[in-house]
């Protein structure tokens, strides 16, 4: 009699086994590239070093000519934000928005020469958040991505109930690897630990990243509209309304103030802080900290004609769901709390690589020839723990429960076909 132990067991094996198979390959170039990302502070520190250290030997253009500067270095160009410089001795960076593309243009503010004019798009740093979140396919790969993500999160629960020690006699093989052993077992010990260790991280860092999702993300900024009809986040859910967001933002003709600008040097925002016209009918414009680090960030309205402050709004007086995105946003880039968060980052992503090649090697070391390999069902009985983590993922992640109703009418469609479902592992 095949107790309900086994069914779970083998239950959660043929999910893992697919959903792995399925993502691994997404798994890793996510893992590459936000791994990466998570160093992007000091990759565009590199990257800026060499507009930096410019020679103080004039007096200093006011910021509208700087401006003024930036814009013609480009046809048609339309102001966007004016990056306050961290040093006197730096050249200041501002984005332009030219024949519907962004630059950052780099103008010496002592001669008014431009140093450099960079595409924004080409920007390593952003090519490794695209490959992040549309593995360079747009929308449909960004949907791809989100799919792969969310089915990574059953992924993790299914490892977790494989994990589950079963009459295990002590903590060899679950908590720490059994390195004498050799071949595919050694392989299997490394998965399972190594994966265990991990999932918490990683399903922090896969959840975290579900509110930038044009899916489950836009559906998330819907539903709080529909309470909030006011409401605006400060993170999109797509490049395409980012895009939208810029161009609502640039101006062909900015009035940049010095009382505007002193106004925002001395509030002393956490550098990055940025200036852009927020209302160009009543000339107000706004000091943004974009600090990757989202709880020291803040906005401030400047008066365009008095350079008077009208309102500070600090991070601590966000929604309650804002600062909560904010702080996972923040620990999911690895700058909530330093090195250290960079660190835990690194050791998640480099995890997340190693578990899919093992899982892999581990596939390919028993898998027969001419077949998938996957694990034989056992039956068509389901437990009811089984039934309760699919409800709970299908519930919360809309992709799987689409991919689940997917899934089940290619099974019916593939009933009649013996040999195929014996490659599958459906019979």
């Amino acid at each position: 009699m095949v107790n309900s132990q086994s069914i779970l067991y083998r239950n959660a094996w043929r999910w893992h086994f697919y959903i792995g198979l399925l993502c691994f390959p997404v798994i890793i170039f996510m893992s590459i590239s936000g791994g990466l990302y998570l160093f992007k502070p000091q990759i565009e520190a590199f990257r800026e070093s060499s507009y930096n250290n410019i020679s103080v030997d004039a007096s200093r253009a006011t910021p509208n000519q700087i401006i003024a500067t930036a814009q013609s270095a480009l046809p048609n160009a339309r102001f966007h934000l004016y990056r306050l410089p961290k040093n006197d001795s730096d050249a200041v960076r501002i984005s332009v928005l030219s024949e519907g593309v962004r630059y950052f243009v780099y103008v010496n503010p002592y001669n008014l020469s431009v140093i450099d004019v960079v595409r924004f798009d080409q920007l390593f740093t952003e090519l490794l958040k695209d490959l992040h979140e549309s593995i360079f396919m747009g929308s449909y790969g960004s949907y791809f991505v989100e799919l792969c993500a969310s089915w990574a999160i059953v992924l993790l629960v299914t490892g977790v109930i494989l994990w589950w020690p079963r009459n295990s006699s002590g903590f060899a093989g679950v908590l720490y690897p059994r390195l004498q052993l050799r071949g595919r077992k050694l392989w299997k010990d490394l998965h399972v630990v190594i994966g265990i260790w991990i999932s918490i991280f990683a399903l922090f860092l896969l959840v975290t990243g579900l509110p930038w999702t044009q899916g489950w993300g836009s559906a998330f900024e819907k539903s709080r509209k529909w309470f909030e009809p006011e409401l605006q986040q400060d993170w999109s859910t797509s490049a395409d309304l980012e895009k939208l967001r810029w161009s609502s933002q640039a101006v062909r003709n900015a009035q940049l103030s010095e009382s505007v600008y002193n106004t925002a040097v001395e509030l002393q925002l956490a550098y990055p802080v940025t200036l852009s016209v927020s209302d160009t009918q009543n000339n107000v414009w706004k000091a943004s900290s974009l600090s990757q680090n989202r709880p020291k960030r803040a906005d401030a309205w400047i008066d365009g004609a008095s350079g008077e402050l009208i309102i500070l709004q600090p991070f601590s007086e966000r929604k309650i769901v804002d600062r909560i995105v904010g702080w996972g946003i923040a620990a999911h880039e690895g700058q909530l709390f330093g090195w250290f968060n960079q660190l835990l980052g690194v050791f998640t992503t480099v995890g997340l690589i190693f578990m899919s090649v093992s899982g892999f090697v581990l596939w390919w070391k028993r898998k027969p020839n001419h077949q998938l390999g996957a694990p034989k069902a056992m039956g068509t009985r389901i437990t009811g723990v089984m039934l309760a983590v699919l409800m709970i993922c299908a519930a919360l992640l809309p992709a799987v429960l689409v991919t689940v109703v997917m899934l089940v009418v290619i099974d019916l469609l593939l009933k009649p076909i013996k040999p195929v479902r014996r490659w599958l592992g459906l019979s």
